[in-house]
């Protein structure tokens, strides 16, 4: 997580996503553990910064999103 925050606050947002996506795709249960919560919310906001619309990890609310090229 400490790596994929670096990475995003450092402006490499697909290397974040990739990096962290890799690892929390080894787990196969626990995904209600605060560790893997957290990594699904930061692989959440990583995926959402390059959509139209996504979803509020915490409340699941509809976002709409301006998105520059």
């Amino acid at each position: 997580m400490s790596l994929a925050r670096s990475l995003r606050d450092t402006g490499r947002r697909d290397e974040a996503h990739a990096t962290l996506a890799d690892i929390y795709n080894w787990f196969t249960g626990g995904f209600d553990t605060a560790d893997l919560k957290d990594a699904k919310a930061l692989l959440d906001e990583l995926s959402c910064e390059r959509a139209r619309t996504c979803r509020c990890a915490k409340c699941g609310a509809k976002v709409e999103r301006t998105v520059t090229p």
